[in-house]
């Protein structure tokens, strides 16, 4: 059995923003520790083999859905 789509616009709003923060469509606001975090998870994931979809994917990977936990 498939995966299940996810609709990111779906998602809880601190879910959403968390995955536009990992994909890099929201820049992280200076000062912000969890934030910033995101953003360096996003950019790591990458560097480690994790897929990270583009900014205007309108689904959720099943790598993001890792990092979101």
């Amino acid at each position: 059995m498939g995966a299940a789509l996810i609709c990111v616009a779906k998602l809880p709003f601190a879910e959403r923003t968390a995955i536009e923060l990992i994909r890099g469509a929201r820049p992280a606001t200076p000062g912000s520790g969890d934030q910033r975090d995101f953003a360096i998870a996003g950019r790591e994931a990458g560097r480690a083999g994790l897929s990270v979809s583009p900014p205007d994917c309108p689904y959720l990977g099943a790598n993001e859905a890792t990092l979101l936990g």
